[in-house]
């Protein structure tokens, strides 16, 4: 996001504050006679998120994957210790670690009636896999392998909403177009069809 002047604003570093938000919170649990709680909260989640990773077939799935609260990263338990997900390597792991960990964290919060909107905006997860100057006019083919990957994304996301127990809507800005029926029964515009766009025409001031 850019000011008026055309520059980037400088990023705030906040890990002190959320640390400290964190063990305030560990705090009022321990006083509530539980100090389990959040460790057993935790570990359902992690259980969760790794369940996620393994449908999504991403490396490092085959350990236990977890949620590090002190670093805020996913962590993945190997036989050679933890790796951390920027140590995990490639774009599709970090689009699919993302992916999984939004989903678990909001069917985590709608399960358990949390006050946390229930909605989740993902913009062009499909990125990984096209070239950056990517036209959107269909001409991009996609290796087998990568669009497998692409449409196990898709197919996750679609089996955390259809959950009856989770009250979520997923909004997902995407170039890619998926051939599946599902995936089109779930598509409400197509903007580069008839000069049409995400941000209309009339909005933009000419200087």
């Amino acid at each position: 996001m850019l000011d008026r002047r055309g520059q980037q604003p400088p990023i705030q570093d906040r890990t002190a504050e959320i640390e400290a938000e964190i063990a305030e919170i560990e705090a009022r649990l321990e006083e509530n006679g539980n100090p389990d709680l959040l460790s057993s909260f935790m570990a359902r989640i992690g259980q969760n998120l790794w369940e996620k990773a393994q449908r999504l077939g991403i490396e490092h799935s085959a350990w236990p994957i977890r949620l590090d609260l002190r670093r805020l990263t996913v962590v993945a338990d190997t036989r050679n210790g933890a790796v951390p997900l920027h140590g995990m390597g490639s774009g599709e792991n970090y689009v699919g670690y993302h992916v999984a960990t939004f989903l678990t964290l909001h069917e985590w919060f709608a399960t358990e009636d949390r006050p946390v909107p229930r909605i989740l905006i993902m913009d062009q997860p499909s990125q990984v896999w096209f070239p950056s100057d990517y036209a959107g006019d269909g001409s991009h083919v996609l290796p087998d392998d990568d669009r497998e990957a692409l449409v196990r994304t898709y197919q996750v996301v679609m089996e955390t909403i259809a959950r009856p127990d989770v009250d979520l809507q997923v909004i997902v800005m995407e170039h890619a177009d998926l051939e599946e029926q599902w995936f089109s029964d779930a598509v409400r515009y197509r903007w580069r069809a008839d000069g049409e766009a995400l941000i209309p025409a009339d909005w933009i001031e000419e200087d």
